[in-house]
């Protein structure tokens, strides 16, 4: 049994992001873990740029974008970077900018990114996807020759999340210094690589954790998934706070503080001094 953040190979993207993998040739396939020191609602960028591209490595490329949804379970998406824009579709249908594969084709058929895993832990976000090294969509997809050195690209960043009128997610531009937070390398997969000592390490860990309590503001208290929950007996559901799940409250002495219940009515939400 492979445990699902175990890889064979480990390369240091920035100060604060890594990429992992391992090379399934013989199924076609490739192995991708993407971990950075990073905010719960930025993005994390990966992918092959354009083998014909000499330049603007970023434009024409294909990319894997992956995160956190607002209720904080993980994703991992196709990307065509067909313009330096966010993504926006014209009165035709058209689209334009770093959008899903699938708002080129018209099909979800073209995303060949699957999720694998994904956690999000004192404040690292880590995600764990597969994509062939031979797609079949030619417009949006990058072969990877497996033997051969190619460029890579990467990037961290904000994303809006989807809403009613738009069901996908929207990357931001990553809007900070070379090689922090964006940058491109020469990458041949088939070569041994582990230049990643020791784990990542950020210094706000209480991101998942901690909501600060606001007189002016109802706290809205929801019921999800489990997804971080650490204590047993591990229930399949918990109580998120701002979707935040299961968090500390933190609040002022003397401040009313209201809550918006939208649980439902089989979920019980009480108030006790009691730490047990």
């Amino acid at each position: 049994y492979e445990q699902p953040t175990m890889f064979e190979n480990c390369k240091v993207l920035s100060l604060n992001y890594r990429v992992r993998w391992t090379l399934r040739k013989e199924e076609n396939k490739i192995d991708i873990g993407l971990e950075a020191v990073t905010g719960i609602q930025n993005y994390m960028a990966f992918g092959w740029a354009n083998p014909n591209s000499s330049s603007g490595y970023m434009l024409h490329a294909d990319v894997t974008v992956s995160g956190f949804t607002e209720e904080g379970m993980p994703f991992a998406e196709d990307y065509y970077i067909s313009d330096y824009s966010e993504c926006s579709v014209d009165e035709n249908d058209v689209a334009r900018g770093v959008c899903p594969d699938s708002l080129y084709s018209g099909s979800d058929s073209v995303n060949n990114t699957h999720l694998v895993y994904g956690h999000r832990k004192d404040g690292v976000s880590f995600v764990r996807y597969q994509r062939p090294l031979k797609a079949n969509d030619p417009k949006a997809d990058v072969p990877v020759n497996h033997t051969a050195n190619a460029t890579v690209i990467w990037a961290l960043g904000r994303i809006k999340p989807p809403d009613y009128l738009r069901p996908y997610s929207l990357p931001q531009n990553h809007g900070g210094p070379r090689f922090e937070a964006y940058g491109y390398l020469s990458l041949n997969v088939s070569e041994k690589v582990n230049d990643c000592a020791g784990p990542l390490d950020a210094e706000d860990k209480e991101d998942q954790e901690l909501v600060i309590a606001d007189a002016n503001t109802p706290l809205v208290v929801t019921s999800g998934p489990a997804v971080h929950y650490p204590n047993p007996p591990n229930p399949s559901k918990v109580l998120y706070i701002n979707k935040k799940e299961a968090p500390l409250l933190r609040v002022e002495r003397g401040v009313t503080v209201k809550f918006s219940v939208q649980a439902g009515h089989d979920v019980a939400f009480y108030m006790t001094s009691d730490a047990l």
